[in-house]
């Protein structure tokens, strides 16, 4: 409950303005929440970095921000080359890269690659007209 009148004026004008501050797509409530967005996603040298990742920031906070959240995530390690990387899921692909063969076939020229990912560009690329015809038949 807010102590005082004011506070509750205040607290009412910030939800009338609410969404009045546009960036990337995002609505900001405030003036203030949309510099402060602003100046830590586009603008300023990036000061606070992280010495985990590399990963660098416009403000102190958002660095805390980050790094409490790498400390929830943990790392995997790769048990053949030491590798870390953020999830199971990552280490399921790297760990490809350690095998003789190709796991991922294209199904239309039968070429063969060791990521997934690698077999979905080369499909949305190099067969454009065959990935419209299944969509439209689906």
């Amino acid at each position: 409950m807010l102590k005082t009148r004011a506070a509750l004026l205040r607290h009412t004008r910030k939800h009338a303005n609410s969404g009045n501050y546009y960036c990337c797509g995002k609505a900001f409530q405030d003036a203030y929440h949309l510099r402060r967005h602003r100046a830590s996603k586009h603008e300023g040298p990036k000061r606070h970095v992280c010495v985990q990742c590399g990963r660098s920031f416009a403000a102190k906070y958002l660095l805390a921000a980050h790094e409490k959240s790498e400390r929830k995530q943990g790392f995997v390690k790769c048990d053949q080359c030491g590798l870390e990387v953020r999830s199971a899921s990552d280490l399921k692909e790297h760990v490809k890269t350690h095998l003789p063969d190709k796991c991922y076939r294209c199904e239309e020229c039968f070429k063969t690659y060791k990521h997934k990912t690698n077999l979905s560009r080369h499909v949305r690329t190099s067969h454009k007209s065959v990935n419209t015809d299944k969509n439209h038949n689906s």
